[in-house]
């Protein structure tokens, strides 16, 4: 009994060995490479389109924004024409940031440029300060200008903003955009997703690999990125989705004042993207990159959040999914964070804290950081906001205080995931390693068992 014991542990030991020597030499011959080392026949392409901008949008280029300053503590990003409310109460809606603290006493006008070779006469703007501010020095804001229709005017084209009082300033002339409805659009149940501006450094590029392929097989057809920082290897990859059937954007978020609003103007960037998806995307989620909505099994079995979403009351303008934290484990191109993280947090946090949410932009006036904050007409919120108990967000963040449990219910989504079209196919040795890994785990817990015995 002693040998066979010996045996077995010689056995094991071997086995480790074999693992460790094909993961080093995997690790120091085989580095991953970035994207367009993957496929040359492009690469020439990307380079050329990456020193022209390495920003882009599925849109037309004219949906192309980026921060314009108007006077020293008022900026603004994009313009959308909102006729929501009927043609006497039709806005341009400017999405911008400006100084919350210490109080900016100035007037706001715009310049609305839709009569071709005339000049545009000013009209005086509203400026609203969004919520979730967090009390931070500068805000987000939307500069509400008024519009009415004329016989010799057309669809607005471009809009400047000009600042008077305790500061002066006229922004250059940004694109004012509209998408008209379609036949369809709206009812399509198509979804949209988009990423707050990259927070907490730029992401690798596997972890987005991972982060899209999950998303895509739950329905998503869109994704839309704001940079406030990036890499090359990083626009090059989300680049290529698009000749993967996906419609991918990445806009510029460079603005050094959002570093003194809260979270890179988190609250303006939610506007944003609310807007820039309306008569496009039937809903819209808006989720961090370290976070992944999971709709609860149905009688054990897996379901995709198009699924879910296809069972919920079209009344519902804002779906909101609460919050569940899990220890993030390291990742790899090969193992996802998602399934080497196995401990979750006991608590579910309620509505309004943590929690993330799928908007109808459409019917959505100001979305928040977690829930949605104002709708566009008629009702109360509670009637607008649906809290869902068929999902939660799993949210990889280790925090403190939390009781943690093993959990595998992710799992589920592994095979899949990993059989992607949008994932890479493994080299052979590195398959044969995850195999003999995965073998070995199993084999260390039989031989564990015999030794005791």
């Amino acid at each position: 009994m002693q040998r066979i014991r010996l045996a077995l542990l010689l056995l094991c030991a071997f086995a480790s060995a074999f693992i460790v020597g094909v993961q080093l030499g995997l690790n120091m011959n085989h580095d991953p490479p970035d994207y367009s080392e993957q496929r040359p026949g492009h690469s020439s392409r990307i380079t050329q389109q990456r020193k022209d901008s390495p920003y882009f949008t599925a849109d037309d280029a004219e949906w192309l924004d980026a921060w314009t300053k108007v006077s020293s503590n008022v900026y603004v990003y994009s313009a959308y024409l909102d006729p929501r409310l009927g043609p006497d109460a039709t806005v341009v809606r400017v999405v911008g940031l400006a100084r919350l603290s210490p109080a900016l006493k100035v007037n706001y006008s715009c310049l609305i440029d839709d009569r071709p070779g005339k000049p545009a006469p000013p009209v005086v703007a509203k400026r609203e300060f969004l919520q979730d501010h967090h009390h931070a020095k500068y805000d987000g804001v939307f500069i509400t200008c008024p519009y009415h229709l004329t016989n010799d005017s057309e669809t607005p084209q471009t809009v400047r903003v000009v600042v008077t009082g305790a500061e002066t300033g006229k922004s250059k002339s940004i694109p004012v955009h509209y998408r008209r409805p379609t036949l369809g659009t709206h009812e399509m149940g198509s979804l949209s997703l988009c990423v707050r501006p990259f927070y907490g450094g730029v992401p690798k590029v596997h972890d987005l690999r991972h982060f899209v392929a999950y998303y895509s097989l739950h329905g998503v057809q869109r994704f839309t990125f704001y940079a406030y920082d990036s890499r090359d290897d990083v626009n090059d990859y989300l680049r290529t989705l698009g000749r993967e059937g996906l419609k991918v954007d990445l806009f510029s978020w460079s603005l050094p004042a959002a570093k003194k609003s809260w979270a890179l103007a988190q609250n303006a960037f939610t506007q944003d993207c609310l807007y820039r998806h309306a008569n496009a995307s039937r809903r819209v989620l808006i989720v961090d990159l370290d976070e992944f909505v999971f709709p609860l099994p149905v009688r054990g079995k897996p379901r995709t959040i198009a699924q879910l979403l296809a069972k919920l009351p079209e009344s519902k303008a804002c779906i909101v999914v609460r919050n569940v934290f899990w220890v993030r484990a390291a990742s790899r191109m090969d193992r996802p964070f998602i399934f080497a993280s196995l401990n979750r947090s006991r608590r579910v946090w309620p509505t309004g804290l943590r929690s993330k949410y799928f908007a109808d932009p459409l019917e959505v006036l100001e979305g928040g950081i977690h829930f949605c904050r104002r709708f566009l007409s008629g009702g109360r919120n509670r009637d607008k906001q649906l809290t869902v108990s068929q999902a939660l967000l799993f949210h990889y963040r280790g925090v403190r205080g939390e009781t943690y449990a093993r959990d595998t219910s992710m799992l589920v989504w592994e095979k899949p995931l990993m059989n992607s079209p949008l994932m890479p196919k493994p080299e052979f040795w590195r398959g044969v390693a995850s195999k003999v890994r995965n073998v070995l785990r199993n084999s260390v817990d039989v031989v564990s068992r015999l030794i005791q015995r």
